[in-house]
């Protein structure tokens, strides 16, 4: 628990915005988007 702690006491606003935009990119949406934009990308006929 103190590294925990530790971790806590270290926030930064800037990283916590920034993890956060990490974390939406694992979103199934943010997913969906880059795999349409990449198969358009690919095939514009089929995209």
């Amino acid at each position: 628990m103190d590294f925990l702690r530790m971790l806590e006491n270290i926030r930064i606003p800037v990283l916590n915005e920034f993890m956060l935009a990490i974390t939406y990119l694992g979103d199934e949406i943010a997913f969906l988007v880059v795999a349409l934009i990449m198969f358009w990308c690919v095939d514009k006929r089929k995209g």
